[in-house]
């Protein structure tokens, strides 16, 4: 039988059914793909709190911290859950405290009431992973203000949208604080942001005059270019860019914001206080690219760039070790003395 003859009217009818089915299926699956990507953009994996951040709250004079909790309420009615961290009159053992405070100390710098630090937590974070961070902190005089961004940790909020609530709930929060008893209001404030909290800080410096000083830790400089670089996590390989667009339109759509008007390499150039970034270069989540590109457009001459060649995104400040927090703590310092 020839081919000719085996290609029946039957058969193409047979064939042209299952290549519609195919490319039926195709669609459907890339668009529960999307779907997927875009709702795991925005919707980010609650932290349940730890033994070890318990043991902390629950004990918090043995590490040298005392703890403040309170609530904020944003602009949009979400409930916000914070932690003003103080250094605490009589520490225990206080490990952190104590050396970072020797540190200081070695350098020529008291640890009188310097002020307030605001710390930003990254994607699928929580208030409670800065507890070790503010133990450091609070040897130079700071108090510290962690709180759940929305949709993180114990607060409310159903989507993340990356700065088009997230600034205004940290100026929420951040104002809050300052009026909490026994807060001098009138004292210098300091930013400290990581991953995605780094982002928003970013943003945050571009609407307020408020912070005094800032330090980031991996910033990304635009969300689509993220997507993109991200999503070899979650698939056989990087997204096309067309892919990339339709998950964060689709992000965008179902949390309420428009990522072009949040991008932090854009908020970066109005930004006319001290500004220390850092970034690893092994950081598999954000590149480290990114950072460089938003410490290049920051114009404040008053900036400094930290890059570690053995870091990635998850271990930058075991890498820096107590080195990169004397550094920071010294750049805030250096700006009120």
């Amino acid at each position: 039988m020839t081919l000719r003859k085996w290609i029946t009217p039957r058969f193409n009818k047979r064939f042209r059914k299952c290549i519609g089915i195919f490319s039926a299926l195709a669609v459907f699956g890339t668009g529960v793909g999307i779907w997927l990507l875009a709702d795991k953009m925005v919707t980010p994996r609650r932290m349940l709190i730890q033994d070890w951040q318990r043991k902390i709250l629950n004990e918090p004079a043995e590490y040298g911290i005392a703890v403040d909790p309170f609530q904020v309420i944003a602009s949009d009615g979400t409930k916000l859950e914070a932690i003003l961290v103080m250094p605490h009159e009589t520490p225990g053992t206080a490990k952190k405290r104590f050396g970072m405070g020797n540190r200081l100390h070695a350098s020529g710098h008291g640890t009188e009431n310097c002020g307030l630090v605001l710390l930003l937590h990254g994607r699928s974070g929580m208030k409670e992973n800065a507890l070790p961070i503010t133990e450091r902190f609070v040897a130079a005089g700071f108090t510290c203000v962690i709180f759940d961004a929305r949709a993180h940790g114990q607060s409310e909020g159903r989507f993340c949208t990356f700065g088009q609530c997230e600034v205004d709930d940290a100026l929420t929060v951040l104002e809050a604080a300052r009026a909490r008893e026994g807060i001098d209001s009138t004292a210098p404030t300091f930013g400290f942001g990581y991953s995605l909290g780094a982002a928003v800080l970013v943003q945050t410096l571009a609407k307020t005059d408020k912070i005094k000083a800032a330090a980031t830790i991996a910033p990304f400089c635009d969300l689509e270019e993220l997507v993109v670089y991200s999503s070899g996590k979650y698939s056989a390989g990087h997204l096309p860019h067309w892919m990339a667009k339709s998950v964060v339109r689709l992000g965008e759509l179902r949390g309420g914001f428009r990522s072009q008007n949040l991008n932090p390499l854009t908020a970066a150039t109005p930004i006319a206080v001290p500004t220390f970034v850092i970034h690893g270069k092994l950081d598999g989540v954000i590149p480290v690219d990114h950072g460089r590109q938003v410490f290049g457009a920051i114009p404040n001459e008053n900036k400094r760039w930290r890059e570690f060649d053995h870091a990635t995104h998850g271990n930058i400040l075991l890498e820096g070790g107590d080195d990169l927090y004397q550094e920071i703590l010294e750049f805030y310092l250096s700006t009120i003395q």
